[in-house]
């Protein structure tokens, strides 16, 4: 919704328009049958965007399936629902049809993601962690024993901000962010607790530069910063939809379109330029070569992927 009350008067009228002509008998409302003569889309696709369960979709519900369907949302491979937080396979990213797993799929093959976006970054951080090599975990063992300055086996809150201070992580500088990872309560961090810390230490996770929280969620970038600047800029969906964040740039994306772009432009270099693939109505621009990312596990240099870790080969979808 942030995207269509925030966007240009075109897209809103682009949006209007595409509704109006699935709309055949001028009800107001689609029916499934609809969209099927529009679009390939099954009975469980249709029920996750009919939130009144009335059988069709309202222009507000149109909406969310027109944004989801030009932006690629992300379903399982494995269990089929719907994803907020995944992996995607690095050998197949740049093809047509990527493979994409929720946390639990990709660490046990079963089950769903659980919908605590902390408790995912939680099963994400631990995943990474046993998927490592053993050098990558001794190296991770290092670091947290390097923070455990009295050697009791916990991360102290005076141990965490002192650690936080001298590593440069300012924004993670204070006592509030530590309660994020403190799962027991005890004020203390275990070595567990601990990995989803370093995981976003590593993944370098952001902080919404308009009301300051820790961005645990979906949020979005600036693209342009994104491409030329040595620090991306981000917001909550919450700022973006108020507006409440001062920045110079208007050009927004959310975690899955650039995802989706970073794919995109994938596939358009390996393409000739009479079959690249077509943007759709949100904006979406080619983004740089993609960075590095998850040291620890998968490199990324001017497009090509390489595993650093033997027994991973999927990259998480959050950016």
């Amino acid at each position: 919704m942030a995207y269509y009350y925030g966007g240009s008067e075109e897209l809103k009228q682009d949006i209007k328009k595409r509704f109006n002509e699935l709309d055949k008998d001028r009800d107001g409302i689609l029916s499934l049958q609809e969209l099927r003569n529009a679009y390939n889309c099954s009975n469980e696709v249709f029920m996750i965007f009919e939130r009144d369960n009335n059988g069709s979709l309202n222009f507000q519900e149109f909406i969310t399936f027109y944004y989801a369907t030009k932006n690629r949302w992300h379903w399982c491979d494995e269990c089929k629902v719907t994803v907020t937080t995944f992996f995607t396979c690095v050998h197949c990213f740049g093809g047509s049809s990527p493979i994409n797993l929720c946390c639990k799929c990709y660490s046990a093959r079963q089950s769903t993601l659980a919908r605590d976006p902390m408790e995912s970054l939680r099963k994400i951080a631990t995943t990474y962690y046993k998927k490592g090599s053993e050098h990558v975990k001794q190296l991770i063992i290092d670091f947290f024993y390097s923070m455990d300055i009295n050697r009791d086996r916990q991360i102290s809150l005076h141990e965490f901000l002192y650690c936080m201070t001298q590593e440069g992580y300012s924004e993670m500088s204070n006592p509030n962010f530590i309660a994020l990872f403190d799962k027991d309560g005890n004020k203390t961090l275990d070595f567990y607790e601990f990995l989803m810390l370093y995981y976003v230490m590593r993944s370098g996770r952001r902080f919404c530069c308009g009301c300051g929280c820790f961005l645990d969620g979906m949020y979005l970038t600036c693209v342009p910063c994104f491409e030329t600047n040595a620090h991306s800029f981000c917001v909550c969906f919450k700022c973006y939809h108020d507006n409440t964040y001062i920045h110079e740039h208007c050009n927004f994306l959310d975690n899955f379109a650039l995802l989706e772009m970073k794919r995109q432009k994938a596939l358009k270099v390996k393409m000739p330029p009479e079959s690249a693939p077509q943007y759709g109505q949100f904006g979406l621009v080619l983004v740089a070569p993609l960075c590095e990312i998850l040291p620890s596990f998968v490199l990324c240099y001017n497009g090509e992927y390489s595993v650093t870790s033997s027994s991973s080969s999927f990259l998480l979808g959050w950016l």
